[in-house]
């Protein structure tokens, strides 16, 4: 890859109350602009950040269209601008909260 190419996966399978990392290769930095999913299964998906040992809850998303249950900013339906920047070391894991699988996209663009 090179500066300025596409980075994403626009079909990404999360099993029923498991996680994803989106974690480019050594050496890489990517800012992700959007994170879409499907409405199967009613429950949240969570971003964390990671840094490979150690991850914090940065933010929520909410029910699809389910404002007033979650203030979060990654709340807007089932599709959300958002601008991050992640390395091989510090990455996102998007994590599925509820018993159902759920079908994740997201894009970006590589930085370096």
């Amino acid at each position: 890859m090179a500066q300025d190419d596409v980075y994403s996966d626009h079909y990404l399978v999360v099993s029923a109350s498991s996680s994803v990392d989106v974690q480019p290769s050594s050496g890489v930095e990517v800012v992700i602009n959007s994170i879409a999913w499907d409405n199967a299964g009613a429950g949240n998906f969570t971003l964390l950040g990671n840094d490979g040992s150690s991850q914090t809850t940065a933010l929520s998303m909410g029910v699809p269209g389910g404002r007033t249950a979650n203030t979060s900013a990654l709340d807007e339906r089932d599709f959300n601008l958002v601008k991050i920047l992640i390395t091989n070391t510090n990455f996102i894991r998007l994590v599925n909260g509820v018993a159902a699988e759920k079908h994740i996209c997201y894009d970006g663009f590589q930085t370096k």
